[in-house]
């Protein structure tokens, strides 16, 4: 049975193309996943458009959520998957921070989410150390 843990803040514009996904954690040695897949979204000018609920997924003893300061004082941010759109390439990220509990429901998310934009193609970065 499918539970919909995933938040919609809008609908992409583009559908049918790539999915490229990277996670924090064991398979991101020296944050080399990660900063490559920030990069791509500051160079495809990608905006978040749906992200999955954290609650389920994450052990906040392991994972804690970290407090920043912005101008409007203390900002609370908890650890999740989020999803981004290139407006003008027809590309998808995804990125976020590889969960403890529940892998299957967490990949179903991530299944819903391409499935619902005719995703054709996933790729998933990884670094590790040798």
């Amino acid at each position: 049975m499918f539970e919909n843990f995933t938040v919609w803040e809008n609908q992409p514009e583009n559908t049918g193309g790539m999915l490229i996904a990277a996670f924090q954690g064991w398979n991101d040695a020296g944050n080399a996943s990660s900063w490559a897949l920030r990069h791509l979204c500051e160079d495809l000018q990608a905006k978040p458009f749906a992200h999955i609920q954290a609650e389920h997924f994450y052990d906040f003893s392991a994972t804690r959520p970290l407090v920043h300061l912005d101008e409007n004082g203390r900002q609370l941010d908890w650890p999740r998957a989020s999803f981004n759109a290139s407006s003008e390439q027809n590309i998808l990220l995804l990125e976020g921070t590889e969960p403890q509990l529940q892998w299957r429901t967490f990949v179903e998310q991530i299944i819903s989410v391409a499935t619902s934009l005719k995703v054709s193609k996933v790729v998933t970065l990884g670094s590790l150390l040798t």
